[in-house]
Parts: C-alpha cells; sequence; structure tokens
C-alpha cells in the first residue's frame, strides 16, 4: 500500500495518539455556501475525550472568555501530526462534563466524529474538497514603547465602532481602513506581514511570510492588525508579546503570541466581544442557510 494512503486510512488511530499525549485539534466555523471574500478564525483546542461517535474538545475561547458554539453548527476540523494535516466536516453535539489536563471538571464542546477525513497536500494545506480555511492577514509591527498603545488602541476602538454603524458609509470617511490616515500607530518599528494561523484562550499563532522572521525574534512586544472583514469591517487591533518562534515542520516560521492589555486592560473587553459577534454572526448565517435549504 502507497505510503500516503496508509497514512490517511490510519487517521483514527493518529487521533487516538494525538488524545493519549494531551493534543489539540484546529477548528473553524465553516462558511459553505458564503460568495464574499472572508477569513477564517481557527481556534487550538485541545482534546479531552474520545469515543466512538464523538470528540470532547475544549470549547474556543479568546483573552480568558469561552465563546459558545450551538449544537449543530457546522465545522472544519484539522488534525494535525508532524508534516500532515488532514481535515474533515462536523457538526457540534453540544457539551459534556469532562477532566480538564490541570484535573478539575470543564464543559467540553463534542464534536460528531467524522467518518472520513481527506489528507492535504502542501500546496493546498487548507483545503479539502468539501471545504478550505482561509487564514486572515495580520500586520505586524514591532512594539518599541509598549505603553504609547493606549491611544493607538483607542482610535482603532472607535474606528470599528463608527464602521458598525448601520449606514456607515465608507465613502464619506476620512479615509479606507488600510489608508495611512486611518492608522493611528504607536511607537513601532517597520511593518511586517503575517497569516494568523490559529487563535487560543491567551493567545494567538502567527506564520510569517520568507524572510521577516528576524524582526519576530529580534523583538518581544508587537501591535498587530488583524484583517477579519467583512465580519468585522476594519482590521482589528490588539497588542501582544512573543512567547516563542520557531521552524515548524514544513520551514515555516511561526510565532507564539500572548495577548498583552498591561497598558490598556479595558481593551481585552472590546477585543473579545468582537470575537464573540465574529462567532456568533457565522453561526447565524449557518442557521440561516438551512432554513433557507429546508423551505426551498
Amino acid at each position: 500500500m502507497p505510503a500516503s494512503r496508509s497514512r490517511t486510512e490510519r487517521w483514527r488511530d493518529l487521533l487516538d495518539q494525538l488524545a493519549a499525549r494531551g493534543g489539540a485539534l484546529e477548528i473553524a466555523l465553516s462558511q459553505g455556501g458564503i460568495v464574499e471574500p472572508h477569513a477564517d478564525l481557527v481556534w487550538r483546542v485541545r482534546i479531552l475525550d474520545l469515543d466512538e461517535k464523538s470528540i470532547a474538545v475544549e470549547s474556543p475561547s479568546v483573552a480568558g472568555r469561552t465563546l459558545k458554539v450551538q449544537p449543530g453548527t457546522e465545522l472544519i476540523g484539522t488534525i494535525n501530526v508532524g508534516q500532515n494535516r488532514w481535515m474533515f466536516v462536523t457538526r457540534a453535539q453540544g457539551y459534556k462534563v469532562c477532566r480538564s489536563r490541570f484535573g478539575g471538571e470543564v464543559a467540553g464542546l463534542t464534536l460528531d466524529m467524522p467518518v472520513h477525513v481527506e489528507r492535504c497536500t502542501r500546496r493546498q494545506f487548507y483545503r479539502m474538497s468539501a471545504a478550505q480555511v482561509t487564514l486572515p492577514d495580520v500586520q505586524v509591527w514591532p512594539l518599541l514603547d509598549p505603553a504609547s498603545v493606549v491611544a493607538a488602541e483607542t482610535a482603532n476602538k472607535a474606528l470599528v465602532l463608527e464602521a458598525m454603524t448601520p449606514g456607515f458609509n465608507p465613502a464619506g470617511a476620512p479615509g479606507e481602513p488600510d489608508s495611512p490616515e486611518s492608522i493611528l500607530l504607536p511607537q513601532v518599528g517597520p511593518v511586517f506581514q503575517a497569516k494568523l494561523q490559529n487563535v487560543s484562550g491567551g493567545g494567538l499563532g502567527l506564520v510569517l511570510n520568507p524572510g521577516e522572521a528576524s524582526a519576530a525574534d529580534r523583538y518581544h512586544a508587537f501591535w498587530l492588525r488583524i484583517d477579519l472583514r467583512p465580519q468585522i469591517p476594519v482590521p482589528v487591533a490588539v497588542s501582544a508579546r512573543r512567547v516563542h518562534c520557531h521552524l515548524d515542520s514544513n520551514g515555516q516560521t511561526y510565532a507564539g503570541m500572548a495577548f498583552d492589555f498591561t497598558f490598556n486592560p479595558s481593551h481585552q473587553k472590546f477585543v473579545t466581544e468582537l470575537f464573540t459577534r465574529y462567532i456568533e454572526d457565522l453561526q447565524s448565517r449557518q442557521r440561516t442557510r438551512t432554513t433557507q435549504a429546508a423551505a426551498a
């Protein structure tokens, strides 16, 4: 049997091994049927329990707030083992009490155990025949003075809220969301580009464009603008500090970042509300599509 076929057919064994060592899955809300360009938030969630019909994982969270996933919500799951990636479509069953990795009890989000997975090729690392994941763009600035983020994050909040106002006309605004006059920057170094690979409870993981890894190694504090349009009409600004930076199994530079609200604590509530809005909006769109399909 060819090696690639053997690995694909052994996905369940690899999933069991991943769960046994406290590993994680990546999950994203399915946006199938949405025709406009979009970005997908991918959450890295630890596996809590497995049985023949379900996988229990940590519920998605951001900056310490748990985000609720409704039963029946369609998700895209990803199993990562070394250089191999498998994707599958699943649905949320609900929540059940599980034992956490710290010994206490937590509410685990249960997902349908897939009956079929697809191994992704390196050229299409986040795509399968039934679905794909589009990673959001992130602008990254080395943060030279962390205290200077207060005014910049306050301005970003005002711009996001204005853009979310019903009847807002971007053509009448002082500038487009990415134009220089629309961005108040803190004290920063030169900007570089990245992709948002995943979000966890306390931070996020970035994949850096080739040739830009040195900046992530050289600095510890960063100011990020995360592009979640059209769900969030203006890129979201947030401060973060680098926790680790390394080459992954595919030769890409991965930077693990922790959210940092030290100098602007009120911004944490705003950021978590935006991520909550994102996940609620996609679930609402799914329910609408399901209702329309049933009525057709």
